[in-house]
């Protein structure tokens, strides 16, 4: 049951989190499209990262699951142009904090494999 609570107090966090850069932050049109557009490369260049407990995906895995998360993330990118109301404004945010968590994970996996590599 533990594992059943952990889970839902980081979601719920997750959540939460989510939502303070779209109230605190009030940024222009132009620079969440231009937030967006970056999120979008940092996803062509280094999304899907896997972690240890998982198994290392196949090539071919790897390409489909990047081709969908750009697809995603263009179709939201997209529906904050065309329509641009707050849930779409909030969905960029979700997409851009996501590319956030890969930069940090795909960092922090770096390092470690330059410590490992010093040691």
């Amino acid at each position: 049951m533990t594992g059943y609570w952990k889970c839902f107090a980081f979601s719920s966090l997750y959540f939460t989190g989510m939502l303070i850069p779209y109230l605190y932050i009030q940024l222009p049109f132009t620079m969440m499209i231009g937030l967006a557009i970056v999120s979008l490369l940092i996803q062509w260049f280094i999304a899907p990262v896997s972690t240890p407990q998982r198994e290392q995906l196949r090539n071919v895995n790897r390409k489909a699951f990047k081709m969908k998360a750009m697809a995603i993330s263009f179709v939201i990118m997209m529906l904050h142009i065309i329509i641009n109301n707050p849930y779409t404004a909030m969905g960029l945010w979700v997409v851009v904090i996501q590319t956030l968590f890969i930069v940090i994970y795909k960092g922090a996996k770096l390092y470690e494999k330059n410590v490992k590599s010093i040691m």
